[in-house]
């Protein structure tokens, strides 16, 4: 993922905090930003909308699926994953989780298999349950304690205030694992 699309991301994560669903309502990117609130469906839609104005929609797409076994959506920037439902930006920890549905953005929508749309909506839907498999996958961490600074393990670059724990946040100069600052 290049800076810009890791500064999008990032500001998604930092700015729109996660609700339960109520159903399967989603929202439009200008709801989500006016509510600042919303669940994987709205943050992937608004996180597409601000990429496509970037990138071609070769590139972009919105993906439903399941996380888990469970209905979830997410985002795709030339195949990676881009999680839009984590607190600050960072690289999916079990990509392998993530069963792609179906994949679309403004210009085409693609099944792919035979009925997979119809399967996603079989999918349980439960948020508890998703949030809690989605906190084990990135690591348990005490909210209270965040670190004042974080350094890269690889180029040591130095990250103030993050407002996240280090192991949440990959390097935005190189991409490499964060640490608390001793």
């Amino acid at each position: 993922m290049d800076d810009l699309a890791y500064r999008l991301l990032d500001y998604v994560c930092r700015n729109v905090s996660y609700k339960s669903d109520n159903g399967e309502f989603w929202e439009l990117p200008v709801e989500v930003l006016t509510e600042k609130a919303s669940d994987c469906d709205g943050t992937t839609l608004l996180l597409v909308s601000m990429l496509r104005r970037f990138y071609p929609a070769d590139r972009v797409y919105a993906v439903v699926g399941s996380y888990r076994g469970y209905g979830h959506a997410w985002v795709e920037l030339d195949g990676e994953i881009l999680e839009t439902t984590y607190t600050s930006a960072r690289p999916v920890a079990d990509p392998q989780q993530y069963r792609a549905y179906a994949r679309f953005n403004d210009q085409e929508v693609i099944e792919l298999w035979p009925r997979s749309m119809s399967r996603l909506f079989q999918l349980a839907h439960n948020e508890g349950l998703k949030l809690a498999l989605m906190t084990e996958a990135v690591g348990n961490y005490r909210y209270s304690d965040l670190p004042e600074s974080c350094v890269c393990e690889s180029c040591g670059y130095e990250l103030l205030n993050s407002g996240a724990h280090c192991r949440e946040i990959g390097c935005p100069r190189c991409g490499g694992v964060m640490w608390r600052k001793k």
